[in-house]
């Protein structure tokens, strides 16, 4: 939030509701998140671009169980942090590293920025023919927002979703 304060230019902060109350680790001193993607988990097999801790943790928690299957795959873990401008530098490295990409958010598939980032990848020559498949989003069900958590959990991508078309990307090539 202090990049986003301490920035020039314009900044939306988008939170994620619920996380609030939920501990984790801060660092000490002044800090401020660099307005770039993070690549989380070094993988050579496929990439998972994703954003925000729910999409982030559930990322790291299929590639945690990705890598315990037989065969195990190492999966790359990128995480934006910000969507626009986003970091299309650390995400073709990844993609260029792997040739197989996963782009996981909560956003609907339709109309969702998951598809702006596939439609660039596609688009970049020197992204495009490193591709070993197709790019694959898995986002939440094209759906009005339930009111109810149960079923606002039941619209959202899981970890059987991701391993699932992690194999299926896998098969393809």
């Amino acid at each position: 939030m202090k990049s986003a304060i301490r920035d020039s230019d314009l900044v939306a902060f988008i939170e994620e509701i619920s996380y609030y109350g939920k501990r984790g680790e801060v660092p000490e001193g002044e800090y401020f998140t660099p307005f770039e993607a993070k690549v989380r988990r070094p993988g050579k097999d496929i990439t998972i671009i994703t954003w925000g801790p729910k999409m982030l943790d559930l990322a790291i928690a299929s590639a945690e169980e990705l890598a315990k299957q037989n065969p195990p795959t190492d999966t790359e873990i990128v995480d934006l942090r910000i969507l626009n401008p986003w970091d299309k530098k650390t995400v073709f490295a990844s993609v260029k590293k792997t040739g197989r990409v996963i782009i996981l958010h909560e956003d609907s598939k339709f109309m969702g920025f998951g598809a702006e980032i596939s439609a660039t990848i596609v688009e970049e020559f020197n992204t495009y023919y490193r591709l070993r498949t197709r790019v694959r989003r898995i986002a939440a069900e094209n759906t009005p927002i339930p009111a109810h958590l149960a079923l606002e959990d039941a619209r959202l991508p899981n970890k059987d979703k991701v391993i699932s078309a992690v194999r299926e990307l896998l098969k393809e090539g």
